[in-house]
């Protein structure tokens, strides 16, 4: 009623939205004539479910782009068969799509250049067994550290990489984040060399 009576005073399309049921509705009117006897109204009713459903996809999608920003390289990593697929990076020599046979030993050789130094301390942060017991010391759903990984430049620089735990019943997937590490911005590096 209330709706009718500011159509019938604005002269304009007047909504307001609903909830029934668990599903969102839009009821629009217009007065589009009138007489002695009273009035006319155009009224619509349109499920705007979908639409909700699509603009808080469409938000979600914005943060998680943002999120992705602070990373270097975002793979999807499944110990099960041993298998990547790159999901993010903003490096020009890899694109999104791109998969990974043998990720855990290949991708250490084709495409990360470690300081022979970290190499061994990658390889063994890069099993399912360390990754799984240090979830379990940690309580936490991730694991991270910290490798001198060659750059485009040349140069060695500090990364801090970041193994994210995704729920799946082989308990066997994981995202594998890179990014430049705290370290990298400190001007005195000493003693972190070895």
């Amino acid at each position: 009623r209330n709706l009718a009576e500011k159509a019938k005073k604005s002269s304009k399309d007047e909504s307001i939205d609903l909830v029934y049921n668990g599903r969102y509705y839009r009821l629009r009117m217009k007065v589009i004539a009138n007489s002695i006897d009273g009035w006319m109204h155009r009224v619509s009713l349109e499920d705007i479910t979908f639409n909700e459903i699509k603009e808080r996809t469409s938000a979600l999608n914005s943060v998680v782009r943002n999120v992705a920003t602070l990373y270097e390289s975002i793979y999807h990593v499944d110990f099960a068969t041993d298998k990547a697929e790159l999901v993010y990076t903003n490096r020009d020599d890899q694109s999104v799509g791109d998969f990974y046979e043998s990720f855990t030993k290949a991708h250490i050789v084709q495409h990360l250049e470690f300081y022979d130094g970290d190499r061994e301390k990658y390889e063994n942060f890069l099993t399912l067994d360390t990754i799984t017991r240090r979830i379990l010391e940690v309580g936490e759903a991730h694991v991270s550290d910290v490798f001198r990984i060659k750059g485009r430049d040349g140069n060695y620089h500090w990364k801090e990489i970041i193994i994210i735990a995704l729920p799946s019943p082989s308990r066997t997937q994981f995202l594998l984040c890179i990014k430049p590490s705290v370290l990298e911005g400190k001007a005195d590096m000493t003693g972190l060399t070895s």
